[in-house]
């Protein structure tokens, strides 16, 4: 099992099923603007990629109805399993794998989607040349990554509040598996051309994102320490570590309070192309 695997098999999965609401009305509106861009029809099959607790799936069930197909694709059995009880009695199949190595039927599915959940292959273009097999001809590929940590103050900030207190945590360069793996757009579209896709484009969105959707300051304080960039720095912090911590952040996110809960700047990239 590789160690993203491991991760989100054990405490990173755990934590997500945990904060599973919070974090899917945080993310909701990134989600959609990959939707949007991919102009799902009813009928169509999609495969979603790193589907996690199954909201984006399921949205896009809704999408192409009853008589489309879904199937989300993730490594973590603890997510799956929340994802299977979200999806009772709907047409959303779910599967515990690999994207990067998973055996699918070729030419399967209208559309690759993703939200979030290719940022962390160890092998990038051997991924996406491994996906696009399981694309029809003429499938299409719509996803939403991040762009750079410096664009994302929702994770630059609450970590150099604490930066005299804890080490940064390590969320990866660009180019090694990790939230801000793909933050660079030309490299992004140098990896989907180089493993045989067309028409790729890549726009820029720069919104605002309400922390745990819309929590106030204090829970907003907890979820970022429990769901945000710190949680693995924090989760064998002492008390005391912790604490000064949390002051930090707070005094770092009151500044973005208001009367619809903390909001903060981020940034992302939408990712269209389709099979070449």
């Amino acid at each position: 099992m590789s160690s993203q695997a491991e991760y989100w098999n054990d405490a990173g999965g755990v934590a997500w099923v945990v904060g599973q609401e919070q974090l899917d009305s945080q993310l909701e509106p990134f989600g959609v603007l990959a939707m949007d861009a991919a102009a799902i029809h009813a009928g169509e099959t999609v495969l979603d990629v790193g589907c996690g607790c199954g909201a984006t799936a399921l949205d896009l069930a809704a999408r192409v109805g009853a008589s489309g197909r879904v199937v989300g694709l993730d490594v973590s059995a603890p997510m799956l399993e929340r994802a299977r009880e979200r999806a009772a009695g709907l047409p959303v199949d779910f599967v515990l794998g690999d994207a990067a190595t998973h055996t699918f039927t070729p030419e399967t599915f209208d559309v690759l989607f993703s939200r979030f959940g290719v940022m962390f292959f160890d092998d990038p273009a051997a991924a996406f040349a491994h996906l696009r097999g399981a694309l029809e001809r003429e499938g299409r590929v719509s996803m939403v990554v991040w762009q750079s940590i410096a664009a994302n103050p929702w994770v630059s900030v609450p970590i150099a509040a604490v930066a005299d207190v804890v080490e940064p945590p390590a969320l990866g360069a660009a180019g090694e598996p990790g939230p801000f793996s793909l933050a660079d757009p030309d490299d992004v579209a140098a990896i989907l051309r180089g493993a045989g896709y067309a028409d790729v484009q890549v726009r820029g969105e720069d919104m605002e994102m309400s922390v745990g959707g819309g929590l106030p300051l204090e829970a907003a304080v907890e979820f970022s320490l429990e769901h945000g960039p710190l949680r693995r720095v924090l989760s064998s912090a002492t008390p005391d570590i912790r604490a000064a911590a949390a002051d930090r952040v707070t005094d770092a996110l009151s500044r973005y309070d208001g009367p619809s809960g903390v909001r903060m700047p981020a940034a992302v990239w939408i990712v269209t192309a389709r099979r070449g």
